[in-house]
């Protein structure tokens, strides 16, 4: 007998080795689950289901599962399951998706507490922001715009004096100016997004 419905149920941990094709997923929540080496096809369909965070690794086409639009993404599992679709070519990049990354680089910047902290270098492009097909042209413009090595860790980055106040800016009013503006229209203009 095999399975093809899966209802009200809460994940947490990790999720491995599963073969998700042609299940109906219902009702259920996905909180930091690590996904590993799970397959998936057109015919996965996830309805009314809850993801925060998570964690996608050597997953077959994941991006080509259906979402139902009364599922609930909270922002990183938003990206990864973008940068899924994307990489698919079920979804076309758009302005949303790039202000998105930029969010997600900065908040690796700005933590809850308001203050500006050090990244090290081998941790700039992890997490959902290192999901995204074009996290290397914003890693670059990151560089260019709004970050720089910090002079007493070689190993580390912080952002830029000349940024800061965008980056306050963005937080105080969502909104993206100086400095991120230019980040925002520069990968735009780089992947063709209008």
């Amino acid at each position: 007998m095999s399975l093809t419905n899966l209802n009200d149920l809460q994940f947490t941990g990790s999720i491995s080795s599963l073969d998700l094709s042609g299940l109906t997923i219902k009702n259920c929540r996905f909180d930091n689950v690590v996904w590993t080496n799970c397959k998936f096809d057109q015919n996965t369909v996830f309805l009314n289901c809850h993801f925060s965070g998570g964690t996608y690794l050597k997953c077959e086409h994941f991006g080509m599962a259906q979402f139902n639009d009364d599922c609930v993404f909270d922002k990183e599992a938003d990206a990864a399951i973008s940068h899924f679709r994307i990489v698919e070519q079920k979804k076309k990049i758009n302005r949303e998706d790039i202000q998105r990354d930029i969010e997600l680089m900065i908040k690796k910047f700005v933590p809850r507490d308001g203050i500006f902290k050090l990244v090290k270098k081998l941790h700039i492009s992890s997490g959902s922001v290192g999901l995204s097909p074009h996290k290397n042209v914003l890693v670059d413009l990151m560089k260019k715009h709004i970050i720089e090595m910090d002079p007493l860790h070689d190993d580390s980055y912080q952002i830029k004096t000349v940024a800061r106040a965008a980056i306050n800016n963005f937080y105080n009013n969502n909104r993206f100016a100086g400095e991120l503006s230019l980040v925002l229209n520069d990968l735009c203009k780089e992947l063709n997004v209008n």
